[in-house]
């Protein structure tokens, strides 16, 4: 028996008992599932969700970075779903495992299957950041086995897919979806964790206060919809230089990487 088998084995107690599941039948849940989580029942969608996962892990294989940070949730996925499971965290699931092997796929723009790039505002600027890492081979290798979530994948796929259509959102979205931190039931960083499914708050006050700046600076509303290449044409236009904007939402002391991010992606509109 592998390691992965094994501990699912074990931990399909230990998790029922000691993590307060709220992928369980009787856990509160919200009363309402939102649209693209629309909510199967009975046994056949928990089978539907294994299988899902058999496929999420073998694309994973593939990755190995990303697998190394997924390896806990998908554990505990295993294991949670020998248990009865709620229908809209069900859906919750199959959703994230679907994002998570179309994110990995950084060739992928989304077009056949109508995904877009969900992206929390205040991410924007460590997308560019991660722009300038990549530009450093170094570094970048140093960074890709490094990672705790999802910023080389996604940035990958912005400079991948110009037409990638990117969305905007206040929930957990793409970098999330291959965090190592971010279990079946959400993130332990934010409110309202095991508290409810989905999770009450996805977002901090002050996280959302950088999410407005950010889009403020680019001329950008939460509602809006824009492709890889408009956001990086916005990024090197209107937010080329840190220090010349009053207040910008990315640490100082990460300003270098993100010039570097700006003069590559000045780079790629110039080629």
């Amino acid at each position: 028996m592998n390691r992965r088998k094994f501990l699912r084995t074990v931990r399909t107690v230990t998790l029922g008992v000691c993590l307060n599941p709220l992928g369980c039948l009787h856990a509160k849940q919200k009363d309402v599932a939102t649209p693209e989580h629309e909510a199967p029942s009975g046994r056949g969608s928990i089978m539907s969700l294994k299988e899902n996962l058999a496929r999420t892990e073998k694309c994973l294989e593939a990755y190995p970075y990303a697998a190394k940070r997924l390896d806990a949730y998908l554990e505990e996925l295993g294991a949670r779903l020998e248990s009865p499971c709620a229908p809209e965290w069900l859906a919750y699931q199959a959703y994230r495992l679907d994002r998570i092997r179309w994110l990995v796929d950084t060739k992928d723009s989304g077009r056949k299957s109508g995904m877009r790039l969900r992206m929390r505002p205040y991410d924007i600027p460590w997308a560019i950041w991660c722009v300038g890492l990549l530009d450093d081979p170094d570094q970048a290798e140093t960074y890709t086995k490094t990672a705790f979530n999802g910023v080389i994948e996604n940035t990958e796929k912005i400079l991948d897919c110009p037409d990638l259509e990117i969305e905007f959102t206040d929930e957990l979205a793409d970098f999330c979806y291959l965090c190592e931190n971010m279990t079946a039931d959400g993130c332990p960083k934010f409110e309202g964790y095991r508290d409810s499914f989905p999770q009450s708050s996805q977002m901090s006050a002050a996280l959302r206060k950088d999410s407005d700046v950010a889009l403020e600076i680019l001329g950008l509303k939460w509602s809006d919809k824009v492709t890889a290449r408009e956001l990086l044409r916005r990024c090197v236009t209107k937010a080329a230089e840190p220090s010349d904007i009053d207040v910008f939402p990315l640490e100082q002391q990460e300003w270098e990487y993100y010039r570097k991010g700006i003069a590559a992606a000045k780079g790629r509109r110039e080629r």
